[in-house]
């Protein structure tokens, strides 16, 4: 059974615009060269790379349907009931908690049947389902087509997960690090959303003084906090090392949400 969220957030990754052939001849080499990959005829068709990651949405619940993605249309509760997943839209008016706790919930010590239990919150003045149904469910693909055609015109990652479950911050880490470590080689890695002193939405080094978030241990315990700033390796860091900027090119995305955890 995989979880399904409703909180729609997207990051962004580009690299030059696909209309871009080359960098202008002003450009150094290096920024010439960028994006064409050696390969046995010694150039590659690839000169462009653009990672579309849809966040807190699980493949169940956004691609459900999609063949080779191994999308299922039940799942179990608390009580080890066999539970329908019902078509909900794409914009239902309902927020399922996604911090590491909640996870822990969900997972319930691996036997992946606490999606009853998990906290979620209805908009006001909306209908929405039960509690204990909000997260079986899945977008209806007349809803999503678009989503659906470029995952399979391209390639897709059904099986592609964090180390450390939780909300935006760690997992835009991964996305640029492929962790969530406070440095390179440390054992603490951040577990949740950063909150200013204020309780407010806030993260990376720009955030507010006394600002904090939650960090993991290798156990899977969070009782320890650090500021939201970290120096490690990165994609972004590779490419600049290698000079492999192009005029035009671009990074977005996204520190926090408007909804992290109830």
């Amino acid at each position: 059974m995989h979880r399904a969220r409703f909180l729609t957030l997207f990051v962004i990754t580009a690299l030059a615009s696909c209309s871009q052939s080359s960098a202008p001849p002003s450009s150094p080499p290096s920024a010439r060269s960028a994006g064409q990959g050696r390969g046995l005829s010694g150039t590659s068709p690839i000169q462009h790379v653009v990672i579309v990651v849809q966040e807190n949405r699980t493949t169940n619940d956004l691609f459900n349907g999609l063949p080779g993605a191994g999308t299922v249309r039940m799942g179990q509760n608390s009580l080890g009931e066999t539970v329908p997943l019902h078509p909900r839209p794409l914009t239902a008016p309902y927020f399922i908690g996604h911090s590491h706790t909640n996870f822990e919930i969900e997972y319930a010590g691996g036997q992946l049947n606490g999606f009853d239990l998990v906290a979620s919150r209805c908009k006001q003045h909306r209908k929405c389902p039960l509690p204990g149904a909000r997260a079986y469910g899945y977008v209806p693909e007349r809803e999503v087509r678009p989503y659906f055609v470029m995952a399979q015109q391209y390639a897709f990652g059904a099986n592609m997960f964090e180390t450390n479950q939780g909300p935006s911050f760690p997992a835009h880490q991964y996305l640029l690090s492929g962790t969530s470590t406070i440095y390179d080689g440390a054992l603490l890695r951040a577990a949740e959303s950063p909150r200013t002193l204020h309780l407010t939405n806030t993260g990376g080094c720009n955030s507010p003084s006394g600002s904090t978030v939650a960090l993991i241990d290798q156990y899977g315990n969070e009782n320890q906090a650090g500021y939201p700033c970290f120096y490690r390796n990165s994609l972004i860091a590779l490419i600049m090392a290698r000079s492999r900027t192009m005029e035009g090119s671009f990074v977005m995305f996204s520190t926090s949400s408007t909804f992290t955890s109830l």
